[in-house]
């Protein structure tokens, strides 16, 4: 179910990809000769590089005509060093090195952005419940100059705190590891390094989003390139920069790489982190919007004005079963009492899900005779789009209504076979875009009930 829900063609996709904000200072050139192997470093090794890594993996670089070496260096002036020395033409790094280099009027320039913010957390011993709590405490960070180093300074000055002993740690393990032993009180790290202390009891004192706050743009990762390189071997940019957007994409909608991927790279194995790194992914690397309005047309004149879009079909949440059949029609009956509804079952069978059949009477009504194969997604979007409601089996369809602004009811009637990992997201991403916008419900403590009191997704 998780897959499904994020690989719905482009009409019933639930998330807009962030794609890469395109610097793009480069026009397409001949591509008449065969490309030599491109020596790519990268860094640090963290969620933020996994689009590279997820690229490589995925033979995403050779599917753009691009021979790349990935080579993982932990240290940002040591690639921007390379570059200069020519050892490397493009690199995945973004921050102060780069800044530093282009104010100089050095030969590095960004090309591409993928993290354009902060994504630190301040990780502090328990017993620090504030900002005011560092006085006098040591810090770690990961080198100064670093991104590590400008967020915690950023931070210490916007909460006028001046006397903190900061301490370089060398990588985001090694700083990780700094607080773990005790060596210091705080140290500054990206994801997933702040899930694994926050498991081990540490306080987040402050989040990503706590410094997003602030105000304060910047770039902590994406594409730089050489100048000069840049400028003769344009297409080879481009190309990088597209297996990049496509490694991105990739690693949003393929769940199961992404975590395989995490737990290769990373070395993480707990469940429960694996799946924060993914929803962290999720989260910062991909776009959720509501949907454009969409335009009816013909198909306004054959719908009520006012009405209930529905469909229920079983799945291992939602099993075929008598009660689950009587459930349903009870429902739909309750519901034609006092409105009209829409059932959107397709006319023939798409997927691997059986639909509830429901037949049409009274105020029931079906648009399966307008639907063919290659419009059956434009009917139902724009019937759930119209719509005052929509009820349904928990699901992929449950989740695009509040992207319409429509509010969605569904129902499962298996917990064992429920999987939570979409609802968390949902819960933060359907609450910001309209708060009581999204329910899900046990069928056995829904009935009679709209809105539904009691567990509420957003």
């Amino acid at each position: 179910m998780a897959q499904r829900f994020f690989t719905r063609n482009d009409r019933f996709s639930h998330v807009a990809l962030l794609t890469l904000s395109f610097i793009l200072i480069f026009s397409f050139a001949g591509w008449s000769q065969q490309l030599p192997k491109i020596p790519f470093p990268y860094g640090p090794m963290g969620l933020n590089s996994m689009p590279w890594i997820v690229a490589k993996e995925s033979n995403l670089f050779a599917k753009n005509g691009l021979d790349v070496d990935t080579i993982f260096v932990g240290v940002s002036t040591v690639m921007v060093q390379s570059m200069l020395s020519g050892s490397a033409n493009v690199a995945g790094l973004g921050g102060p090195a780069v800044i530093s280099n282009v104010l100089r009027g050095g030969d590095i320039i960004q090309v591409a952005a993928t993290v354009p913010y902060f994504t630190q957390s301040l990780m502090v011993r328990p017993q620090i419940t504030e900002m005011g709590g560092l006085r006098g405490k040591k810090v770690g960070i990961t080198r100064f100059g670093a991104v590590t180093d400008l967020a915690l300074r950023a931070l210490l000055e916007r909460n006028n705190i001046k006397d903190v002993t900061i301490l370089q740690m060398g990588g985001l393990a090694e700083t990780m590891a700094g607080l773990s032993k005790g060596s210091v009180d705080g140290s500054m790290v990206s994801p997933p390094h702040n899930f694994t202390l926050l498991k081990q009891g540490f306080r987040e004192l402050v989040s990503p989003k706590d410094l997003r706050k602030l105000g304060i743009g910047f770039l902590t990762n994406g594409l730089a390139a050489r100048r000069s390189y840049a400028a003769g071997n344009r297409e080879v940019v481009v190309r990088m920069i597209k297996a990049t957007a496509e490694g991105t994409k990739q690693m949003i909608v393929n769940e199961s790489l992404t975590k395989k991927l995490i737990s290769k790279y990373l070395h993480i194995d707990d469940p429960e982190l694996l799946h924060q790194s993914y929803l962290y992914v999720v989260e910062n690397f991909a776009r959720f919007a509501p949907l454009p309005s969409v335009e009816s047309g013909e198909l306004t004149a054959r719908l009520p004005d006012d009405y209930v879009a529905i469909r229920f079909y079983f799945n291992d949440a939602f099993p075929d079963t008598e009660s689950n059949r009587g459930f349903v029609e009870d429902l739909v009956t309750a519901l034609a009492e006092s409105t009209d509804v829409v059932v959107l079952n397709p006319p023939m069978a798409l997927d691997d899900h059986d639909d509830m059949p429901i037949a049409r009477r009274g105020r029931v009504h079906s648009v399966a005779h307008l639907m063919t194969a290659r419009t059956n997604l434009d009917v139902q979007s724009q019937v759930i789009a119209r719509a005052r409601a929509f009820l349904g089996t928990y699901g992929g369809l449950s989740y695009l209504p509040p992207y319409y602004g429509v509010k969605s009811l569904s129902f499962y009637s298996d917990t064992s076979a429920f999987s939570s990992q979409h609802l968390d997201l949902a819960r933060r991403e359907f609450t910001r875009l309209q708060p009581g916008s999204f329910w899900r419900r046990c069928r056995w403590s829904a009935r009679g009930q709209w809105p539904p009191r009691g567990r509420r997704a957003a």
